[in-house]
C-alpha cells in the first residue's frame, strides 16, 4: 500500500497530466489522494515544493533505470543508457523536460531562486522549506552529468566471469569490437623495485608511476567524452525525435546507428 507522500505525488503526477499545472489546486491533489490537506501542507509545505518533489521523483526513477541498464555486458551499456534514456524521456513529459530544459507549458516546473515556479511564495518558514536535499531538483547538466559519472564508475567494474544475458535483442545490441580500445586503456604498473635497488632505479620507478598515474586520468577522461557524447546524442532525439514511418522500434534502430557512428571516434 503506497505511503501519504507517494499518494500525493501519484495524484499530484495525474492532475498534472490532464491540465496546466496552474490550474491544479493543492486541494484538489488531496482529495484525489484521499487525505486532508494538512498532510500534503505537512509533506510539501507549498505547490513549488510539490513540484519539486514531483520532479526530483522522476529524476530518481530515471536514474534507477540507468543503473539497471548498466548491469548489461560491458560492450552494450552505452546503448543500454541510451535507449533507456530515450523510451523513458517518450512516456514521461517531465523527464524529458528535466533531462533537456525544454519545459512545456503547463508543466510542473522547478521554482525560479528568488521567486515561484508556478505555486505561491512559500512563506511557511522554515519548518515546510522547499529546498531539502530530497526534494533538490537537478539541471539537465547536472542530470547529465550524474549518468555520464555513473557510466564510468560502472566501467571501472570488474566484469563477471559469466557474463549477464544481454539487455538488448542480438541484431540491436552493439557489436563486442565497440568496447573502448585496449591500446587507449593505462598499462599495469609494474611492481616495485626490491630494497636492493640503486637510486635510479627508485627515481625511473617514481617516474613510471607518475606516468601511469597520468595515463589512467587521460583514461578517464576520453571514457567521460565518449559516455557524454552518447548521452547527448539520445537527448537530441528526444527533442528531435526520429523519422517513425517504418518497423515499430526504428526510433530505437536509429538512436543505436547514431551511436555506434559516434564510437568510432573512440573506438575500434
Amino acid at each position: 500500500m503506497p505511503t501519504a507522500r507517494e499518494a500525493l505525488l501519484d495524484a499530484a503526477r495525474g492532475a498534472a497530466a490532464d491540465r496546466p499545472w496552474h490550474t491544479v489546486r493543492m486541494v484538489d491533489v488531496a482529495a484525489l489522494a484521499g487525505v486532508s490537506r494538512q498532510t500534503l501542507h505537512n509533506e510539501f509545505g507549498t505547490k513549488d515544493g510539490l513540484a519539486a518533489a514531483l520532479l526530483r521523483r522522476a529524476a530518481d526513477r530515471y536514474l534507477a533505470g540507468v543503473d539497471r541498464a548498466l548491469t548489461a555486458a560491458a560492450p552494450e551499456r552505452p546503448a543500454a543508457v541510451a535507449l533507456w534514456t530515450l523510451r523513458a524521456a517518450r512516456q514521461d513529459a517531465l523527464l524529458a523536460a528535466l533531462l533537456t530544459g525544454a519545459w512545456e507549458r503547463g508543466t510542473p516546473r522547478p521554482a525560479r531562486a528568488g521567486g515561484s515556479g508556478g505555486g505561491r511564495p512559500d512563506r511557511t518558514g522554515p519548518a515546510h522549506r522547499t529546498d531539502r536535499e530530497d526534494t533538490a531538483v537537478p539541471a539537465p547538466a547536472e542530470l547529465l552529468a550524474l549518468v555520464r559519472d555513473r557510466m564510468v564508475a560502472a566501467s571501472a567494474r570488474p566484469e563477471p566471469a559469466l557474463r549477464p544475458e544481454p539487455a538488448l535483442r542480438p541484431d540491436t545490441a552493439l557489436r563486442p569490437d565497440t568496447a573502448l580500445r585496449p591500446d587507449t586503456a593505462p598499462r599495469l604498473a609494474r611492481r616495485p623495485p626490491g630494497p636492493a635497488a640503486t637510486a635510479d632505479e627508485q627515481a625511473l620507478y617514481a617516474d613510471e608511476q607518475a606516468l601511469y598515474a597520468d595515463e589512467q586520468a587521460l583514461y578517464a577522461d576520453e571514457q567521460a567524452l565518449y559516455y557524454e557524447a552518447v548521452l547527448r546524442l539520445a537527448l537530441s532525439l528526444v527533442l528531435v525525435p526520429a523519422p517513425d514511418d517504418g518497423p515499430a522500434d526504428e526510433p530505437d534502430r536509429h538512436t543505436l546507428r547514431l551511436v555506434r557512428r559516434a564510437a568510432r571516434r573512440w573506438v575500434r
